[in-house]
């Protein structure tokens, strides 16, 4: 069945604000609940599942008759999205990129204007940003 304009939806939640920073783009990976970067230590994956922010979530969906439904992302094409603070003066941008199948070229970026709580929040976690244990430690140990 043909997709018409309009009808399909990328879906994003439980992003952590303290992560949507200045200082570096906040991947999600793949699509589903918490699927962590494949080539990460194993040493990080836990202390991202037992210290870590919960889980976010990603999903494509398509507009199905009246009803919208998941997509496989192999259909829709997009494997990886970017989320990244753009702070220009007194305004402030999430800047989100969506990434192909595969990583071999960004799709499309989008510049969104924050506002209100929601851009204070972003400038706030960007001014007072220091990675997170669990992005930065790693184990020059592992065989």
């Amino acid at each position: 069945m043909p997709v018409q304009d309009r009808a399909r939806r990328v879906v994003l939640g439980n992003i952590p604000l303290s992560l949507l920073v200045e200082q570096e783009d906040y991947l999600v990976p793949a699509f589903g609940v918490g699927v962590p970067p494949p080539s990460e230590l194993a040493e990080r994956r836990l202390l991202r599942r037992t210290e870590g922010p919960a889980p976010h979530f990603a999903y494509q969906m398509v507009k199905r008759g009246d009803s919208w439904r998941l997509e496989n992302n192999h259909e829709g094409g997009i494997e990886q999205v970017a989320l990244r603070v753009v702070l220009r003066g007194d305004r402030a941008f999430l800047r989100i990129t969506f990434i192909a199948y595969e990583r071999i070229l960004d799709l499309l970026e989008l510049e969104v204007e924050l506002s209100g709580p929601l851009a204070a929040s972003v400038r706030e976690s960007s001014a007072a940003y220091t990675p997170p244990l669990f992005r930065v430690y790693e184990d020059p140990n592992v065989i």
